[in-house]
This record gives C-alpha cells, structure tokens and sequence, in this order.
C-alpha cells in the first residue's frame, strides 16, 4: 500500500478541485496563498535532490514564521517528509491535522490509512481508506481496493464484498482484485461463491501455483477432499512444497478416499529415514489400501525401530488378514507380554493357536485374556465362553 506523494500534491496544485468530491466543500479547500506555495515548491525541490531533512526544517520553520497558516497542504506536506524520514508517529499527527484542516482532502485520508495501518489500528485505517475512496472523483480503483484490503485486515469482509464485487465487474479486473474478492468470500463462509471467481482467474493464469493452491483451500471449505487434493496436486507440480505440505496433499487424498495414492505422498513427507510412528501410519494406510504385503513390511519396519504392544499387534492383524496364524500368534502373544489392550491381545493369541491346534498355548491366552479383561465386557465374556468351549474340548477327546 502506497503513500499519496508530493508528485500528486503538485498536480492538485495545479488542478485542486480534483482531489475532492464535487458536493465536498468546507474551510481550506482553497488554492495555497503565494508563500505556501512559494515554500512547497522549494520543498519538492529539496526531496527530489535527497534533502529530506533540510525539507523538514524549512517546514517547521515556515510553520514557525506563520503560525495563522491553516491551509491542509502544509500539515499534508510535513507528513509526506516525515513518512520519508522514517518519523511514521510525526507524519500519522501531521496527516491527521490534514483531514481536520480539510476533511475533504482525499489524499490525507488516503495517507493516514497507510500510517494507521502500519501501526496495527486496522479498523481505523479502514475507516479512513474508506473515506479517501468516497472523496475521489472520479473513482480510483487502487484506493477503492486499497479500502476493501483494509477492511479485509480488519476482520470486516461484509464491507470488503461491495467493493470488491464493484471491481470485479470491472471489463479487466486486476488480479489483486480477484484474489481478495475470493479472501472475502472464504472470510463470510461463502465457498461456492469464492469458486467461480478463482476459476476465472485460473483461466487467465493456469500456470498459477498459489492460486491452485487457494482452490484447493476452496475444495476443503466446500468439504470435498477430493477436489481440494486434485488442484492440490496440481499446485504441486508447478511448484513442490515443503516437507509438511507433502503431508497434507496426502491427508486430503485419504480423506478423499483414495489412499494408494495417499501413501505416496505420506512417505514422501517423512523422508528416507521415517520414525517409528510415521511407520505405523504408512502401515495403517497401506491396510487400507488392501495392499497386504506393503502394510506387513511396513509394520515389521514400525516394530524393528520401536518395539511396542500396539506395533505388534497391529502385525499379527496383518498377518490374519492372510490366515497366516502362526506368525500372528507370536505377533500377539508378544502384544499380550508387553501389557495394553485389556486382555484383546491374548484374546486373540488364543484364537489363532486354536486354529493352530496348539491347545495348550490356547488354553494359558485365554486365561490370560480373562484375568486382565474388564469384568462384564465383551473381551471378559469371549475369552470366558472360548476357553470354556476349549476345556469341554479337551475334555471330551480324553474321554473319547
């Protein structure tokens, strides 16, 4: 956002009635008198050489010399200088005097909104910028999307959306302008509205990453993971991310339910040398991938690197969805020693070295299982019946 400068100020010398509405009228909308004008001559000649300084001294002295001056131009041009000099707090009072002197003085308002801005007063900048649009004629679109980006800043997107929609219907709307009618549209929760717009700009700039990007934002506003991974995808290859943005291209193809490709772009994210839980997500997407084998490499990788119940539990899952139930007995068994799952762990050890007709590594599981069991729940109640219908097994084939 840009400061009115002195090379304005000297064309509304010139032609002053064009800095303000033409029903505006008030105290001090006059022509400068011969010194003023005399003395911010003089000015623009000393900034254009560099000689800011000496520019602030001659004005303060000026103001000095003639201290019934009330034209606006005086305090207007003190804050131009000031602002240049890096005095942001002198030259926000000097552009204030200016709206006060003359309140119809677009330029003031319009520099006033940059300093109020700059100071973090984001509401009141608006409130300014908006008044600086209301004073130019003949419209400005900068100032009039100036306006509209501040009241954007300001967490006031109803009062961005008039103006922002006025540009827009503009015969060639900036990009700029485009790009904030979307901000607008996602700020008031209106995503189906903010699409159309980004697509026309789309249109214009396919090679576009950001604005891909911005579509997929979209796509997730509108709740469809699946448009929202496609432009993201896109994006991506125009311009790759960074490591996390890997990982979310890849929660937004899982959520869309499409995890073979999920799981590209998930060990993309973790690297060549990923830790144990990003192992166990990998694993756990592979599983429902229904790519067996890739899961159960992963899962025996996730145990190797940090041994836990849950890691190898999750193993012998695997391996039953193969019916292989010897390698997921000992998968659970060593769940079920490691401690955790309230006896679901040896449950399951159980089941499998009954398939395995190993009865007697049965039988200690489902003890086992009913001891750590919740009383009452549905682990305790399976493990009882299970081991119940085992011993009465057993016992018929003895006396069998």
């Amino acid at each position: 956002m840009r400061l009115a400068t002195l090379a304005v100020l000297f064309a509304l010398l010139l032609t002053p009635q064009l800095a303000m509405a033409q029903d505006c009228s008030g105290a001090g909308d006059s022509a400068p008198g011969p010194a003023l004008h005399r003395t911010l001559y003089e000015i623009q000649k000393l900034m254009d050489g560099g000689k800011l300084d000496m520019a602030a001294r001659n004005l303060a002295q000026y103001a000095q010399d003639h201290p019934d001056e009330k034209h606006y131009l005086l305090p207007f041009t003190q804050g131009v200088v000031a602002y240049q000099l890096k005095q942001h707090k002198a030259a926000g009072r000097f552009f204030s005097r200016a709206t006060t002197a003359n309140p119809c003085y677009a330029p003031a308002w319009r520099n006033f909104a940059v300093v109020l801005f700059e100071q973090g007063k984001a509401v009141q900048a608006a409130d300014s910028m908006l008044r600086a649009h209301g004073l130019t004629k003949p419209p400005d679109g900068n100032i009039q999307y100036e306006a509209a980006a501040l009241c954007l800043a300001a967490q006031q997107p109803a009062r961005a959306l008039p103006l922002l929609k006025d540009l827009a219907n503009r015969p060639k709307p900036k990009k700029d302008w485009l790009k904030a009618l979307v901000q607008a549209y996602l700020l008031l929760k209106q995503p189906a509205q903010a699409e159309p717009v980004l697509k026309r700009l789309l249109a214009q700039q396919p090679a576009d990453a950001a604005l891909w990007r911005l579509l997929a934002v979209i796509g997730q506003e509108r709740n469809d993971p699946a448009a929202a991974a496609a432009a993201l995808s896109i994006a991506y290859r125009l311009a790759p991310p960074k490591v996390e943005g890997w990982r979310r291209l890849a929660d937004l193809y899982l959520a869309a339910g499409a995890p073979a490709e999920a799981v590209v772009f998930y060990k993309r994210s973790f690297g060549a040398n990923p830790q144990a839980k990003d192992l166990d997500l990998i694993a756990r997407v592979y599983i429902e991938a229904r790519d067996f084998p890739a899961a159960l490499a992963t899962a025996q990788a996730a145990v190797k690197a940090a041994p836990t119940a849950k890691r190898w539990a999750r193993l012998g899952e695997i391996h039953l969805q193969s019916r292989s139930y010897a390698p997921a007995l000992e998968a659970f068994s060593r769940a079920a020693k490691l401690g955790g799952g309230r006896g679901h762990y040896a449950l399951l050890a159980g089941q499998c070295a009954m398939q395995l007709e190993r009865y007697e590594e049965a039988l200690n599981a489902l003890r086992l299982a009913r001891s750590e069991a919740k009383q009452g729940s549905r682990i305790a109640k399976t493990a009882t019946k299970s081991l119940q219908e085992l011993e009465h097994f057993l016992k018929s084939r003895q006396e069998g």
